[in-house]
């Protein structure tokens, strides 16, 4: 049972403040709480939800602009009825902001639903505020509120069944009995599932900040796909004082890989486009490496996806997007065979749709680039993030962007999330001889392309070597598992499901 006691000299800004590293905060004096379970946190540190070098910069930033987004972002985070776009049509003319009028004019006149429209809103929204005003007001509010809950609440602990290879724990409040967060811890304290193959790949932050920092840019740059997300040193059962985060739990959801079965592959294809092609956007511009269905939490409303979230950012911020980039004798002679960016959503028929005018519009922003250079400008004061991975990112979003206006010119938009993976990342090659071998899309996505753990990796270096694919006819086993897999497969290569 945890009992936690405010500190009468704690303060909010613990980790808060621009100036404070995440490591600094982890060096604060102890909060001292802790419980019968041995389980004691130490200190907590908070993502950063200023943009230090925006906020000094001096900018005319236009008040009826700033009054209509702030009040937008409102109604929004309320779930509010948001006012008639012909309205906001006139607010961005008399700002005189011509990206953010066309945004609105495509809304209105490309026939969205409802839904897509709240959310591209959203999106665009948050992104603009963050550039204006040098800060996400969210995420400050977010992180102020999950910190206040976690030192303020009674609640038990509970050890996960199951949790790879990081140990972690549910915190379960005593009044409801359901769990609201959960405490992960890092071990190990640096990893990447790729160093078996580039020895010599940089890894100066710990798994931890890499969670912490994709929680801090999914809400800076206005993604919303992560949990709230803190920082924490903790003793764990063991009385060992160990490294990790403490992670807003999502309920009614499941892991993706609970999805294998025939029903499972019905609600993946019925999963609203906008949600897919927003999250591989998302991925992409955190440079996903661990991008399997294990990583990512479907969270359902009325038997169908409600919506997508990553769960698992301990692999993000890839150092190179393609390892064509490098000599030889770093990628140990596998640059054709291994791609850093693993995305399993990349498997869903929706990724093989055109991107909506309002998304590629979206990503084509104009402040984009400066405010990714403001960024990284302030987080390199206070995290241990390498600078080949925000030189990665910088070129990956301008890339982007670049894609993303050259499709806006076609009258008939064909790109899709692959195209713009396959251009950011390469791997191409290895689709095709998926699809020659007559893989399911998303086993190819999921298992085959950039799955550093796979026998196949050396096997694509000699693409005869690669059985064909014939599992879509009998199941390997007689086992339930086994058929639900096997029809799993077949419905999402359009199949019917078979008896046995």
């Amino acid at each position: 049972m945890f009992a936690f006691i405010m500190m009468s000299m704690m303060t909010i800004s613990l980790g808060a403040a621009t100036t404070t590293s995440y490591h600094e905060a982890l060096e604060l004096p102890s909060l001292d709480f802790q419980n019968q379970f041995n389980i004691k946190i130490l200190q907590i540190a908070l993502p950063h939800h200023e943009i230090k070098s925006l906020k000094k910069e001096k900018r005319l930033i236009p008040r009826s602009l700033l009054v209509t987004l702030e009040s937008l972002e409102d109604t929004l985070s309320k779930d509010k009825e948001i006012p008639p776009l012909k309205e906001l049509v006139k607010a961005t003319e008399l700002a005189g902001d011509l990206h953010f009028q066309s945004f609105i004019n495509e809304l209105i006149e490309g026939s969205y639903e409802a839904s897509s429209i709240r959310e591209y809103l959203g999106w665009y929204v948050k992104l603009t505020l963050t550039h204006l005003k040098g800060e996400s007001s969210q995420l400050k509010e977010k992180t102020q509120q999950f910190y206040q809950k976690i030192l303020g609440e009674n609640y038990d602990i509970q050890l996960r069944d199951s949790y790879g290879h990081s140990p972690s724990f549910f915190l379960i409040d005593q009044k409801t009995k359901q769990p609201f967060a959960i405490l992960k811890q890092s071990n190990p304290e640096f990893y990447s599932s790729f160093k078996q193959h580039l020895p010599n790949m940089p890894l100066s932050a710990p798994v931890w900040e890499h969670e912490l920092i994709g929680f801090e840019q999914d809400q800076l740059f206005g993604f919303n796909h992560t949990p709230t997300t803190l920082a924490v040193r903790f003793q764990n059962q063991d009385n060992e004082i160990v490294n990790g985060i403490i992670q807003e739990f999502i309920h009614s959801s499941k892991a993706g890989v609970d999805f294998y079965d025939p029903e499972g592959a019905d609600l993946l294809k019925a999963i609203p486009k906008i949600h897919v092609h927003a999250l591989a956007l998302s991925g992409f511009f955190k440079g996903i490496s661990a991008g399997h269905m294990s990583n990512y939490i479907l969270q359902l409303q009325e038997n169908s996806v409600k919506a997508i979230v990553e769960v698992d950012l301990e692999e993000i911020l890839l150092p190179y997007n393609r390892l064509s980039e490098l000599s030889d004798s770093l990628a140990l002679g596998i640059t054709e065979s291994l791609i850093l960016c693993r995305m399993w959503i990349l498997g869903l028929p929706q990724s093989d749709q055109p991107f909506d005018r309002a998304a590629l519009i979206l990503m084509s922003h104009p402040s984009f680039l400066s405010l990714i250079q403001h960024y990284h400008t302030s987080a390199r004061e206070y995290s241990r993030i390498d600078e080949e991975s925000w030189q990665a990112q910088y070129k990956r979003v301008k890339l982007m962007q670049e894609a993303c206006k050259d499709a806006l010119g076609e009258q008939d938009i064909s790109f899709t999330p692959r195209d713009l993976y396959f251009l950011l990342f390469g791997g191409k090659h290895l689709w095709k001889m998926a699809q020659e071998k007559q893989y399911p899309s998303i086993l190819a996505f999921n298992h085959l392309i950039s799955d550093p753990y796979q026998h196949i990796l050396k096997d694509f270096a000699h693409p005869d070597s690669i059985p064909s694919f014939n599992q879509l006819e009998e199941p390997l086993e007689t086992t339930q598992e086994s058929i639900d897999l096997l029809n799993f497969y077949r419905k999402m290569s359009n199949l019917e499901a078979k008896s046995f």
